[in-house]
């Protein structure tokens, strides 16, 4: 009865030690797996609470930034005699940050899509899913003196393919920063009896192993510089980590240092 009153009194800790072989000792027993599991759910969702806090106020610093810029710029070009320069360099400034903010907002509006999880798990061929976005970033690629080597079979599996092709989108286009120039990229995907999809990509650049616990981290970068030249917002890893969790998948990491990093995924056909 104390254990009882405790837990009424919101001390989730407190467990009943009754050991009178009957039905008190049963009693007691269910209570403190019901408290378990209470306390379990309760830190789930206290955590839960701290990462869309820490998100939000990732998004605000996100947004704080570009919004300075595009405002001080256009406060420049309203208030005062510029240069032929000068006022190009701030209109550059301008549609870049503006361009950025747009990038951010379709990245969120992805995320928002994801987590609504009204979607239907379909049978589709990921090969032919992965050569339209192949032939989709081949221009990049070239720009960016980028070549792709992959190996695809002809099977099929059981998918969402707008959110996949987001998923290869999201990781090629990851792969695509972290890489010197020139590289290669490397794209293995096959498929099973059970139309479970397994794809894996390789770059030639790799990062430490402290970064590679935080890649997933939303808004996270190993090189902000050099990702924010190239466009990045943080959120395509995010993104790719909620896409394999809706297909009951796992999405890993290994990499090396000067020898590259390569991403697993594993899509579950649909099966839980």
């Amino acid at each position: 009865s104390i254990a009882l009153r405790q837990i009424t009194d919101g001390d989730l800790s407190a467990r009943a030690t009754v050991y009178t072989k009957d039905e008190f000792e049963s009693l007691a027993r269910d209570l403190n797996q019901m408290t378990d599991r209470l306390e379990n759910n309760i830190k789930a969702l206290e955590e839960n609470i701290r990462r869309q806090e820490e998100f939000m106020g990732s998004v605000a610093h996100e947004l704080k930034t570009p919004l300075t810029t595009i405002i001080g710029y256009a406060d420049l070009l309203r208030g005062q005699t510029l240069t032929e320069e000068e006022h190009q360099e701030a209109a550059n400034y301008i549609f870049s940050e503006g361009k950025r903010l747009e990038r951010l907002s379709f990245k969120l509006l992805d995320l928002i899509m994801a987590r609504k999880n009204d979607f239907e798990i379909i049978p589709v061929y990921p090969n032919r899913i992965l050569q339209e976005v192949l032939s989709l970033m081949e221009q990049r690629f070239q720009q960016q003196k980028i070549t792709v080597q992959y190996q695809s079979d002809s099977g099929i599996c059981l998918l969402e393919p707008d959110l996949f092709r987001s998923l290869l989108i999201n990781l090629l286009d990851n792969a695509c920063k972290a890489m010197d120039r020139p590289g290669k990229i490397k794209i293995q995907l096959r498929t099973d009896q059970n139309r479970t999809c397994y794809l894996q990509i390789h770059d030639g650049r790799g990062m430490a192993e402290e970064e590679l616990e935080r890649i997933q981290i939303p808004f996270y970068r190993v090189d902000k510089s050099r990702s924010r030249a190239q466009g990045g917002v943080g959120l395509g890893l995010a993104l790719c980590n909620e896409i394999v969790l809706l297909h009951h998948g796992t999405l890993c990491f290994t990499s090396e240092l000067g020898k590259g990093t390569s991403v697993f995924v594993t899509l579950q056909g649909g099966n839980s």
